[in-house]
Parts: structure tokens; C-alpha cells; sequence
């Protein structure tokens, strides 16, 4: 009895582990994905990089998650008729423990990337 509660300790702990990092990287590939879109649809609707900024903070909010270490670039001109893309990444930490918090800061990037057609007919604002 003694070996089986050791054995399942052994296997259990780095199982509940895996599983919470594991919904940690997808929890940011969903904010990423979503801030990438964001960034786009406020870039080409005649947004500022100001705006983008924070179009990609609140889709982080929106999952929980602080846009403070995001990356966010775009490539491409905010012209009628071009495609703009737009990177987000975000890095997901991978050793933390319950009661010892982060050890040292290994982290994983969480990347998205998105494409928009910036529409020949939108208003110059």
C-alpha cells in the first residue's frame, strides 16, 4: 500500500504540473491570437499605434493575462489596398511552483500571427 501512495505521488505531482502549464500556454495562445487581431482591425480602421497598444492590452485583460511582456509588431503599410501583418508574442513562464513561486524564469514564447486587407474604400480620418 505504502509503494502504490508513493508511486501515485510520484506520478500524479508532475501530471497536475504539466496540465498547469499546459492550460497557462494555451490560456496565451488565445490572447495572443485575439490582441493580433485587434491590433489589425484597430490598425486598419484608421487607428494610431497608441490605439493599437491598447487594443492588444484589453484583449490580454480580456484573458486574464498583463500586456506588460507582449511583444506586438506589424509589417506592412496601413494604406488602401495593402496587407498589413501583425505579430504578437507573449512569453508563458514554465517553472513555477505553487509555494515556491517562479525559480528562474524560464520561459516559454506564445507567437500569432495575423493578416488584414486594409480596405480599399475606408475613410481617411
Amino acid at each position: 500500500m505504502i509503494e502504490t501512495v508513493v508511486l501515485g505521488l510520484i506520478l500524479i505531482v508532475p501530471l497536475v504540473w504539466l496540465l498547469g502549464v499546459l492550460a497557462e500556454v494555451h490560456r496565451a495562445a488565445l490572447a495572443t491570437n485575439s490582441a493580433a487581431r485587434e491590433v489589425g482591425w484597430e490598425l486598419t480602421r484608421g487607428g494610431t499605434p497608441i490605439g493599437a497598444d491598447h487594443a492588444a492590452a484589453l484583449a490580454f485583460d480580456d484573458h486574464g493575462l498583463g500586456a506588460g511582456p507582449a511583444r506586438v509588431s506589424w509589417h506592412g503599410r496601413v494604406e488602401r489596398g495593402e496587407i498589413l501583418v501583425v505579430t504578437v508574442a507573449y512569453p508563458v513562464p514554465v517553472a513555477s511552483f505553487p509555494l515556491l513561486g517562479r525559480l528562474s524564469e524560464p520561459v516559454m514564447w506564445v507567437r500569432a500571427t495575423h493578416q488584414v486587407h486594409v480596405p480599399a474604400h475606408r475613410s481617411e480620418t
